[in-house]
């Protein structure tokens, strides 16, 4: 009877865990959409750089622009970047 308790147990641990991992990156993408008419999500812009662009370019490209990288998809490869408030006003 234990070891059957024991093996449920292991079960539903690993069921849990399991189905826990593909909520992470949707709850990354829709945390900070608390509306159903919000559009985009103020000072940020999803990007996805064409496949052989270098990090380094990449880089460079977020100096320019002042921008900066805080997230990127690991299944997809987009970026999500934070933008300036300078940026933000002239987009307005």
């Amino acid at each position: 009877m234990k070891k059957v308790s024991l093996i449920i147990g292991i079960a539903l641990l690993f069921a849990l865990v399991f189905s826990q991992m593909g909520q992470t990156e949707e709850q990354i993408l829709e945390r900070r959409l608390t509306t159903v008419d919000q559009r985009y999500v103020p000072g940020e812009i999803i990007v996805k750089f064409k496949p052989g662009v270098k990090e380094e370019v990449i880089s460079k490209s977020n100096s320019r622009h002042g921008t900066s990288v805080f997230y990127t998809s690991r299944h997809v490869g987009f970026k999500r970047l934070r933008i300036p408030k300078s940026m933000m006003e002239i987009a307005t």
